[in-house]
């Protein structure tokens, strides 16, 4: 009989660790750090066998609420459930919320219930979300990541340990030194993950920089190309385009115009509308800048050389530098030509207003099918919410050189 149970118990201790194990090649390869995140919780849940949890990530005296994952609410709204009631939010680190405290003292609380919270305790139990959801939150540990320096980067948030009938539990010491193990690893490939993420956003600074140097030279620019890198982006991804090809976009779209640097200043920086020989070299803008950009062995640059040549060519085939229709245009140029046009639109210029935002919206609208696809003009209005808070954000241009406008056709031709 004890041998049995002896085996028993060796099974069980050789499938924790081989599940830890597969955890942590699994967290190692993930770079993502939104992906990295949600897998950090959902292998916590099958872990500790619990109902919810989250993940908050320390962004200096502020704790971000980052992603949950919540089994009740799956089963009750289904499919997407998170994205409507999770939304991703800060508050000031502070020792009176769970979370807070955590992240103030590194310390792991595990609370049987958190309703019966001892009154001498700093920390308090929020019930917002319970109240708001029908929802019942009872156990509870709060474990803090930290990295090998032992900073503390988040917090990680597990709710209602469930026995084998389903019934709410609080988390025993096993469960709690299996969650720790979780968060050690959960820990590094976070820091690692933060880390890529500072390089390529150094990246992406560094391409729009130069940029800019090459393009207009002004700081009003470098706005007008953080704007519709992310518009671009946020079409990308409602198209369903791959992280690795988001990605690509995000550091192709701002070397857009870096052909520019071949066009004269007389011509590039005239206030008016240019003659006809001044347009025919301004348009040269989209070949100078392909030219400059190709022939690398970089998918950067490779992506960005598509970019310069094609953000001008329109869906009837009436843009330039090649005329190209419809589908002949490659979709890295149909997406960063519709960022682009709407931030001229929608922008002020040295000669003129800003077109009201409403109406910048509709003149994109009505493009559907002339200057642009049907797909990229949908792709597009299905994220207006958040074009419209990036260009809120914003600093307005104030120095950009001014489209021509044919309001019927959008057709926008770029000093």
């Amino acid at each position: 009989m004890l041998d049995k149970y002896k085996k028993a118990q060796k099974e069980f201790v050789r499938q924790q660790v081989e599940k830890l194990n597969n955890i942590g090649v699994a967290l190692s390869s993930e770079h993502n750090l939104e992906k990295l995140l949600g897998q950090v919780v959902s292998q916590a849940l099958g872990l500790a066998h619990c109902d919810a949890g989250s993940i908050y990530i320390k962004e200096e005296d502020k704790l971000a609420f980052m992603v949950a994952q919540n089994n009740t609410l799956k089963k009750r709204y289904g499919k997407g459930y998170e994205d409507k009631y999770f939304k991703k939010f800060q508050f000031p680190i502070s020792k009176d919320r769970i979370s807070g405290y955590v992240a103030s003292t590194g310390e792991t609380l595990n609370i049987g219930d958190v309703y019966q919270i001892h009154p001498d305790k700093e920390y308090r139990f929020t019930d917002d979300f319970d109240r708001r959801n029908n929802y019942v939150t009872k156990s509870m540990i709060a474990m803090p990541l930290k990295d090998p320096d032992h900073n503390v980067l988040g917090v990680l948030q597990l709710i209602n340990c469930l026995n084998e009938e389903g019934k709410i539990i609080p988390f025993d010491k096993d469960i709690e030194n299996l969650i720790q193990s979780v968060s050690s690893q959960a820990a590094v490939a976070i820091r690692n993950a933060q880390l890529i993420r500072k390089v390529k956003e150094a990246h992406l600074d560094t391409i729009l920089r130069l940029s800019v140097a090459a393009e207009f030279r002004d700081d009003d620019t470098s706005e007008h190309l953080r704007r519709m890198t992310t518009y671009s982006v946020i079409v990308a991804r409602n198209l369903g385009m791959s992280e690795y090809e988001i990605d690509l976009l995000k550091y192709a779209a701002p070397m857009h115009d870096i052909g520019k640097i071949g066009i004269p200043d007389s011509i590039l920086f005239k206030p008016g509308n240019l003659t006809k020989s001044e347009w025919e070299e301004m348009k040269k803008h989209t070949i100078y800048g392909a030219q400059i950009l190709e022939g690398s062995d970089s998918e950067i640059l490779k992506a960005s050389s598509i970019v310069a040549m094609n953000h001008h060519e329109r869906w009837d085939g009436s843009g330039y530098p090649r005329g190209l229709r419809k589908n002949e245009i490659p979709i890295f140029g149909q997406i960063v030509s519709i960022a682009d046009v709407f931030d001229a639109l929608a922008s002020k210029r040295c000669y003129k207003e800003a077109y009201d935002l409403s109406n910048s919206i509709e003149e994109i609208k009505a493009s559907r099918s002339v200057s642009f696809s049907k797909h990229i003009v949908d792709a597009f209005v299905q994220g207006l919410e958040e074009i419209v808070e990036v260009f809120q954000n914003s600093q307005k241009s104030v120095f950009e050189q001014a489209p021509i406008i044919e309001v019927n056709k959008v057709e926008v031709q770029f000093h």
